[in-house]
This record gives structure tokens, C-alpha cells and sequence, in this order.
């Protein structure tokens, strides 16, 4: 399901990527890309989606993504000690 999984240092706080294969990505963005409404704004105005999609039964898959995720990143052992 993961095409990479890797820690990036960033100032002293490890940040977990994880790249989905081309073929999942490209499917599950073109799928929620349909379910996330795109209103037509007037110049100058803006929008931001509702902040409860990964409660909605059309992301279920992103929340199994990211927990996932989060349960791979926490098997990788990160070496703190940088002497």
C-alpha cells in the first residue's frame, strides 16, 4: 500500500512521511476529489471545507490511511542521539 515510509527532521520535531503507491493515490484523489465541494467564489473571497470530512462515511478510507500511517511510523525506530 506504501510506495515510501521515512522521518524528515524538521528543527527538533521528527515529521512522519508517507507516500502512497502512484495507483491508490491516484484513485483516492480522483474519488475524494469528487465528494469535496467546490463553491464558485467571487474575486477576493475565500473557503475552507467543513472540519469534520474525516467524520463523513466517503473518507473512511483517508482515517484507515492515516492510522495506518501513524501505526507503521510507530514501529521505525528514530535514533535521538545526533553526537
Amino acid at each position: 500500500m506504501f510506495e515510501d515510509l521515512s522521518v524528515t527532521d524538521v528543527f527538533p520535531t521528527p515529521i512522519w512521511t508517507v507516500d502512497l503507491k502512484p495507483e491508490v493515490a491516484g484513485e483516492l484523489n480522483a474519488r475524494l476529489l469528487a465528494k469535496i465541494p467546490r463553491p464558485v467564489l467571487p474575486p477576493g473571497a475565500n473557503w475552507q471545507t467543513d472540519p469534520i470530512l474525516h467524520q463523513h462515511p466517503d473518507f473512511a478510507d483517508v482515517v484507515r490511511l492515516a492510522e495506518s500511517g501513524g501505526r507503521a511510523a510507530a514501529t521505525v525506530r528514530v535514533d535521538n542521539d545526533k553526537s
